[in-house]
């Protein structure tokens, strides 16, 4: 008896998660994290503010767990299919990894903004810790899969080559899609030229030379 209660009070925990989620995507689709109050979340989700409060302790908690079990997770099967894929170029692993990406980028804009602010301005070392494990995994599986195909590669440094170079078009790709960097022309860009143009400056600073690829 005792594990059918537990059982059934973890499926009222899931479902009331559940629906704090599907409250929290709802207003942060339309509004942005510093107009939606933990209030108004709890009075969509139907919970009271104190057991919400009691499941996440903030907004950017919130946000930081919306994007684990949602874009995270989708990003994450991706990265690992990339692996797996033996045949495949460096350019369709980078093209692949940053179309996929900027369409979760832009899909979840508001979600994701409220987690890249609340790691760059916040205190909360627990989100900030767990958003750099989600980091270092995606990242690490891109550089392996890159790095297994490094006889393409001519780079004399080639782990700091792909290292550096994943790092300015992840921190472009961001900027660009999220936050729509206003100081030059490439938040105009369609979201395809921009996966092309990404994936061409990628090639070209590893100084990739695949099979009738041209150096350009």
């Amino acid at each position: 008896m005792q594990t059918i209660a537990h059982a059934a009070t973890q499926d009222r925990s899931r479902d009331t998660e559940e629906r704090i989620a599907a409250a929290a995507r709802e207003l942060l689709r339309t509004r942005g994290i510093a107009d939606v109050k933990m209030s108004d979340i709890a009075a969509r989700a139907g919970v009271s503010v104190g057991g919400l409060y009691a499941r996440f302790p903030s907004k950017e908690a919130l946000a930081v767990y919306l994007a684990d079990k949602r874009v995270f997770d989708e990003l994450s099967r991706e990265t690992a299919a990339m692996v797996d894929e033996h045949d495949a170029s460096i350019a369709d692993v980078v093209r692949r990894y940053l179309a996929t990406a900027a369409s979760l980028y832009r899909r979840n804009r508001s979600l994701l903004r409220a987690v890249y602010v609340a790691t760059r301005t916040g205190t909360d070392e627990t989100l900030r810790a767990r958003v750099r494990q989600f980091n270092s995994v995606l990242h690490e599986r891109l550089r392996s899969a890159i790095l297994a195909r490094r006889k393409t590669i001519r780079h004399p440094q080639p782990e700091t080559a792909v290292n550096l170079a994943i790092l300015s078009m992840m921190a472009t790709l961001r900027e660009v899609v999220l936050f729509g960097q206003p100081v030059s022309d490439l938040a105009r860009l369609g979201e395809a030229e921009l996966v092309e143009q990404l994936t061409r400056q990628f090639l070209a600073y590893v100084d990739v030379r695949e099979p009738g690829r041209k150096k350009r």
